[in-house]
């Protein structure tokens, strides 16, 4: 059995570090590169390869062009790169090799190693998927050769002795470096499931998660808010970062609003890009009942002044990070017992895929070969499911076709009665969890006010008109 090593991270993203850009006019301009991560050996002392790595990579495009994120209590996109390295970094420390030592026998053993280590007091429970596996190893292969570009007549081994000048010759990556060339083999024989071919999440799986809110035993605001995440994520298809850059003035201006809809924002600083999402009126009403309640408690904690995003921790009152999304997600999938994966990007592709759903029935769309000749010839069409979607091309969304497609199988049903049929489904369900908190000590009285209010939702959901072209209220179940 290979046993867990340690998982001490061998980073710290460095904040208001401020480094040398380029020179204007014969003076140096400085650029601020905060969250810039600072790479270590196992026993503290610094990874100087590591850490040219990370500065070559400041010039690696992200999306949109932006430069890769360093955003995030782990970084960003630096972060995970970081953390992606660090088993190889832990592996050359432990057998006391440098990175240009790795011969074949050490990269087999390596590879081993990420794929084989078990969870602490877990024999048969692997530490890492096969898709966390392939992207170690993919990531440990660029860092060996960009650190194999490099030569000063002494291979960058561990760790550099005090005082050492490093001088840096670029020379043939590829050149008399078995190691690196067997590690790339690896990398090519792992199977690995590439990470948009996810498969969304069941509406079972859902229901399963919602109602797990209810028996777990986290306090009255951490439930409110997880069902609040939920909902959102089905009926947004938004990433993270989105969920939580949503901000409590979209809430009350969407309160107001005829035809309810959610800004959502990769940056809580972002105020031109990003998209915009119908939402249901239901969804507004229940994040507005958040604020005012267990949000409007928690932020009274804090000494500063409140900063504005709609989720936050039920302790400190602080915003509600990325990575805290993730980790309520995971929690409640856990409590659930769901033997599969339920994450933001499953919750993402079953948004997806239910507006390729909802184009197929308006625009009675036989085949996948009819869709994409549709798509290419009805510009709308595309632009408006790449804005509700957020994707930059057409060509990212072609997967979704043939996906439809296979999870519609019969005919399908006309767009009114798929939303009608949706939302008895959705409030049955919402009785089914009702129910179930009566049981486990809800008061009759408010079981009763409770009650009646669901039902009068459910007849204003049902009465409200909805335009005929592609909408998110009539891809997705409305919100209870």
């Amino acid at each position: 059995m290979m046993k867990r090593q340690s998982s001490k991270q061998l980073f710290t993203s460095v904040r208001g570090l401020t480094l040398f850009s380029h020179f204007e006019k014969d003076r140096p301009v400085t650029r601020d590169f905060s969250g810039l991560p600072f790479m270590r050996w196992p026993d503290g002392s610094p990874c100087s390869p590591a850490n040219l790595y990370m500065l070559s990579l400041l010039e690696r495009p992200g999306r949109q062009g932006s430069g890769l994120s360093r955003s995030g209590s782990k970084g960003g996109s630096f972060g995970n790169i970081a953390s992606r390295i660090t088993p190889l970094i832990r592996f050359c420390f432990n057998k006391g090799v440098g990175f240009f030592d790795l011969n074949d026998r050490l990269v087999t053993a390596f590879v081993d190693t990420v794929r084989l280590e078990k969870e602490v007091d877990q024999d048969d429970a692997r530490r890492r998927s096969d898709n966390r596996v392939h992207s170690i190893v993919r990531a440990s292969l660029e860092f060996l050769e960009f650190i194999h570009s490099f030569r000063d007549g002494r291979p960058l081994n561990s760790p550099l002795p005090e005082n050492t000048e490093i001088t840096l010759a670029q020379t043939n990556p590829h050149s008399h470096l078995s190691g690196v060339r067997k590690l790339k083999e690896l990398a090519q024989g792992l199977k690995s499931k590439p990470p948009n071919e996810r498969a969304p999440i069941a509406q079972d799986d859902i229901q399963k998660l919602k109602a797990a809110i209810q028996t777990d035993a986290t306090s009255e605001h951490v439930k409110q808010r997880r069902l609040l995440l939920i909902s959102i994520l089905e009926h947004t298809g938004a990433k993270r970062s989105e969920v939580a850059n949503i901000k409590v003035k979209d809430i009350v201006a969407a309160l107001h609003d005829a035809h309810p809809a959610l800004p959502l924002r990769s940056k809580a600083s972002d105020q031109s890009n990003g998209r915009t999402v119908p939402v249901p009126l239901g969804l507004i009403r229940d994040a507005n009942s958040y604020v005012k309640t267990a949000r409007a408690h928690a932020v009274r904690n804090r000494k500063n002044r409140d900063h504005g995003i709609l989720l936050v921790n039920d302790v400190t009152g602080e915003a509600l990070q990325p990575e805290s999304v993730g980790n309520d997600l995971l929690a409640l999938k856990r409590h659930a017992g769901l033997e599969t994966q339920a994450n933001s990007a499953m919750f993402r592709h079953a948004f997806i895929l239910n507006l390729f759903h909802q184009a197929i029935k308006q625009h009675h769309i036989l085949s996948p070969s009819d869709f994409r000749d549709a798509f290419a010839a009805n510009g709308t069409l595309c632009v408006k499911i790449m804005n509700l979607t957020g994707h930059q091309s057409p060509a990212s969304l072609d997967r979704y076709i043939d996906l439809a497609f296979d999870a519609m199988g019969s005919t399908p049903l006309s767009a009114a009665e798929a939303r009608t049929q949706r939302i008895y489904k959705t409030y049955e369900h919402a009785s089914d969890r009702l129910r179930e908190r009566l049981r486990l000590g809800l008061s009759q009285d408010d079981y009763a006010v409770e009650l009646e209010a669901l039902r009068e939702r459910r007849l204003s959901d049902l009465s409200d008109e909805h335009p005929e072209d592609l909408e998110v209220e009539e891809v997705h179940d409305d919100f209870a």
